[in-house]
């Protein structure tokens, strides 16, 4: 019995189009993750007005940065054929290049402000990232390693690692703590970081369920990108909280 993903693998619409399951839950992640970030800001209309003019250049540069990304990995464009790079079918992206490429692409739409104005506002699009991709991880239309521990029906009873509901499971629960971390913060940039880190650390671990060829023995290529992106996030914790703390305690005029 051929395995099953828990989304289809494609849907057909009408004569030659269709879409993939994985660009269904991308579809189904980004409403979540924007209804969740207006949810978040609704009470600060003077940070929420530029939610929906950040959507699309995230999304663009999510898309760019990670077929761009991907191509270190796994090249699957056709150069002269510049529609496949929206294909609806068989997509894949680098996290590591469409992080990238998204926050490049947010902070230069912001404009002009000022560099704790932009941090504040991706703070603000934090946890609804990480909600989007938990959802989207619902779409991956890859199987995880053989196990005889567990034969998830999904699979058609083949023993693999649900990466899929791991992936679903652990983003999502990343997404609960920005959201607490959210109306706790202590310092402009901190959601920012926050996601880098965490989701980077959970990447890397993952990694282990996901067959992909090491690099560096036991690591894959996306594992070694996952634990550089977690060192820039934990870099970036460290760099953004100590001009706050001195100014809070004044050891600067």
């Amino acid at each position: 019995m051929a395995p099953l993903l828990p989304l289809p693998q494609y849907v057909h619409i009408a004569g030659p189009f269709g879409v993939s399951g994985f660009v269904l839950a991308a579809a189904a992640g980004i409403a979540a993750g924007l209804l969740l970030t207006q949810r978040l800001l609704c009470a600060r209309p003077d940070r929420g007005a530029w939610v929906l003019d950040a959507v699309v250049p995230l999304l663009l540069g999510a898309l760019v940065g990670g077929r761009l990304g991907n191509q270190l990995v796994i090249p699957d464009l056709r150069w002269r054929e510049p529609f496949t790079w929206l294909a609806a079918t068989g997509t894949s992206l680098s996290y590591a290049g469409a992080l990238v490429g998204a926050l490049a692409a947010t902070w230069w739409s912001l404009g002009t402000g000022s560099v704790t104005a932009h941090l504040e506002a991706l703070d603000g699009l934090a946890p609804g990232v990480a909600l989007g991709i938990a959802v989207g991880w619902l779409g991956v239309p890859a199987l995880g390693r053989p196990t005889g521990a567990f034969r998830p029906p999904w699979y058609g009873g083949i023993g693999v690692q649900p990466i899929q509901l791991y992936g679903a499971l652990g983003f999502a629960a990343i997404a609960v703590y920005l959201v607490w971390q959210h109306r706790h913060a202590d310092f402009p940039g901190q959601g920012l970081a926050t996601l880098v880190a965490l989701m980077s650390v959970f990447r890397f671990v993952l990694g282990f369920a996901v067959p992909s060829p090491p690099l560096w023995s036991p690591w894959s290529a996306p594992q070694l990108a996952d634990a550089l992106l977690a060192l820039v996030g934990l870099g970036l914790s460290f760099g953004l909280r100590r001009p706050q703390t001195t100014r809070q305690g004044g050891a600067e005029p």
